[in-house]
């Protein structure tokens, strides 16, 4: 069912070839994971070029399949910079994963810490598809702090 609905949002989204590629990368692990009973490895997936290339696109037909799925739910469209994540219709990474929040604080055994964390955990726990537009604008410690609450 899934390929079906990629053909057809290839089409509609004008998708060319490297586009193409990129969205069905990302469509042919979506759909085998809805397909199956147990999680799957994630996909790292880095699509880069510069401005006009056409990454809003594949992003706006990511979206699109997953809401077609009924999946939207696992699906995260953010960016580092509010101006880029409202272009794309998503928010800011560093809103999304509290990267603003302090490791110590984000651990810390207290009322506060795991409150932070459980928002965070709630936030993320039905998140399989995070897409971090212009990731290039993160900081490494922005990298790492995404990394650890991901895994959280």
């Amino acid at each position: 069912m899934y390929q079906k609905l990629a053909i057809t949002l290839i089409t509609k989204h004008d998708l060319n070839e490297h586009q193409t590629m990129a969205f069905l990368l990302l469509i042919d692990t979506v759909g085998k994971q809805l397909e199956s009973t147990c999680q799957l490895p994630p996909l790292r997936l880095l699509v880069t070029g510069p401005g006009g290339t056409g990454k809003s696109r594949i992003f706006e037909a990511w979206t699109e399949f997953h809401q077609k799925m009924d999946c939207i739910q696992e699906f995260r469209l953010t960016a580092p910079t509010g101006v880029v994540a409202s272009d794309i219709g998503g928010c800011t990474i560093h809103a999304e994963a509290a990267l603003r929040v302090k490791r110590a604080n984000m651990k810390a055994d207290t009322a506060s810490g795991q409150k932070v964390r459980g928002e965070l955990e709630h936030r993320f726990a039905p998140v399989r598809t995070l897409v971090v537009d212009e990731i290039y604008f993160m900081d490494p410690t922005d990298m790492s702090l995404l990394s650890e609450y991901c895994s959280i």
